[in-house]
Order: structure tokens, then sequence, then C-alpha cells
């Protein structure tokens, strides 16, 4: 009498090969893993294309009033390096807002290209 039954695992093959004749069967749970991993990476680009917003505003008040919603979203998320992004926005929430008072006059990239010549002539 050949005896038949179930085998469930988390996609290792080596498992579908020792189970003989048992039926081998997907867990749920790590098939839904790998459902959330994909939306956590989504979810994280969208959280960076949503901040994109807070450089359209004109008046420090609305565009802190946004930074505070959006780091408030982004740290009940799951995502640890989105949450370390919020963190770090928060500590330096009254100079991201200086830039509206410059009515974003100001810009970076002359010091980032001095930085690139810096880089340049250590090498």
């Amino acid at each position: 009498m050949q005896q038949s039954g179930y085998v469930c695992s988390d996609m290792w093959k080596v498992i579908a090969r020792k189970a003989g004749q048992a039926e081998h069967v997907l867990d749920r749970f790590h098939i839904m893993a790998h459902f959330s991993k994909a939306l956590d990476e989504v979810r994280a680009y969208l959280l960076k294309e949503e901040f994109q917003f807070f450089w359209s505003y004109t008046s420090p008040w609305w565009a802190g009033r946004f930074l505070d919603k959006w780091c408030t979203k982004t740290m009940r998320s799951k995502m640890e390096p989105m949450k370390k992004v919020a963190r770090m926005l928060r500590g330096h929430r009254t100079l991201l807002l200086d830039w509206f008072h410059a009515k974003g006059q100001l810009s970076s990239g002359v010091v980032e290209g001095f930085d690139t010549r810096v880089k340049l002539t250590s090498r």
C-alpha cells in the first residue's frame, strides 16, 4: 500500500525532492511574505515620489505641515530605511523650511561642483 500525504515548505526544492510520494504544498505565509516585500519596495518608491511635492510649496507653513504629515505616515510604515529618512528630515525640519524662506533661490550646484573638483584632485 502506497502512503501519500502532504509536505509544506517555503519553496525549498530540497524538501520537494525529499518528500517522496507526498504532495509538495507551498506555505501560504511565505508566499504572502514575497508580496509584502515587493509591496514595501513599491511603497518606498511611492513615499519618495510623494515627497517631491514638498518642493512645490511656496509657504514654509504649508511645507512644514506637509513634511509633518509625510514623516508621520512614513514612521507608521514597516520600512526601516524610509523611517531613517523621516527621522533625519524631522531632525533638520528648521533647515528644510529655511529653503522656503530663501524662496528657492539657493542651489547646492556650486557646492557639488566644488566637491567633485576636490575629489578629482585628491585622486
